[in-house]
This record gives structure tokens, sequence and C-alpha cells, in this order.
């Protein structure tokens, strides 16, 4: 999966959350803007597979990148390249 270009604006909790496991999802070049979270990675144990996270800007998000639990022993392949965070709280 292939998130590309996206505008995420004010109102949503979260711009993009994944709750379970997840493989080969490319998140790049898109805005993050006045929302809570920008993204909001949960669940028990998840196991994330080549998940890349390029040239997103996240402006006056509370949390721009959000793990709610540690991932479990198979996960590989975590990339963050290049984002951008302006005014986040935390």
């Amino acid at each position: 999966v292939r998130i590309h270009g996206c505008r995420f604006l004010p109102a949503l909790a979260a711009g993009i959350q994944f709750s379970s496991n997840v493989l080969d999802v490319e998140i790049e070049e898109s805005i993050f803007f006045r929302i809570k979270n920008g993204i909001v990675l949960e669940g028990s144990q998840p196991i994330w597979r080549d998940l890349t996270f390029a040239y997103n800007t996240f402006y006056e998000t509370d949390r721009g990148i959000a793990f709610t639990e540690m991932p479990a022993a198979g996960t590989r392949g975590l990339g963050f390249y290049n984002n951008l965070f302006v005014n986040t709280s935390s």
C-alpha cells in the first residue's frame, strides 16, 4: 500500500491508524495539519514489516507518530526518512 501526497486536516483524532499487523506500507509526502495524532500504530504485540515514513510534514499535531506498544520480535524494515515535525506537543 502506498499513501502518497495526502492532506490530513483538522478535526481528526488520527490521520492514519493501524490496529493490526502491517506489511509493505509506504507513507510519503503527506501533510498532517492540526490533528491530534498524525499516525497511530497500535495492537497487541504487532508485527510491522517494511513500513516506511518518508518526506511527511507533521504540523501542529499532539504527536506526529505514536506507537502504543512495542512491536513483536518479527518486526523488520521500519524506515523514517526526512520527516518534518513543526510545533508538535510531544
